[in-house]
Parts: structure tokens; C-alpha cells; sequence
């Protein structure tokens, strides 16, 4: 399974909501189902990059949030 840490501290940051969702719940399918990991704040997700993030990895972490929200 891929992992993806997207929770260093000294990273850029992308905030995401989930309109209709439990933030915590989809971050928790996200690390269980695509070992994708990511920060609660408040009800939104915390993604947090750097520069060396591959497009490989943003791609993976957007196709397996449209796979746990569709």
C-alpha cells in the first residue's frame, strides 16, 4: 500500500472542506483505505506539502478523495 505523510509541520498548506461530510471521518477511509494522512482542523482537512511533493502523490491523494466521496 502507498503511504503519503502529509502532516509534517514545515510544509505548505492546502485546506480542504467536505460539505455533508465528518472531515475526521474521511480522514480516517483516506489513512485506512489509502494510507493517506492528513490533519484535522476544525472541520476541515489539512494537507500540509513541500516543494519536493510529486504531482504523482497529489494526483493519488485526489483520485482516492473522489473514491471516498463519490
Amino acid at each position: 500500500m502507498r503511504q503519503i505523510d502529509l502532516t509534517h509541520p514545515n510544509r505548505g498548506a492546502v485546506r480542504a472542506r467536505f460539505p455533508g461530510h465528518d472531515a475526521a471521518k474521511i480522514l480516517d477511509r483516506l489513512a485506512a483505505s489509502a494510507g493517506v494522512r492528513a490533519r484535522l482542523d476544525g472541520d476541515c482537512a489539512l494537507f500540509l506539502l513541500s516543494p519536493d511533493t510529486r504531482f504523482e502523490d497529489l494526483d493519488y491523494l485526489w483520485g482516492s478523495l473522489f473514491d471516498l466521496l463519490a
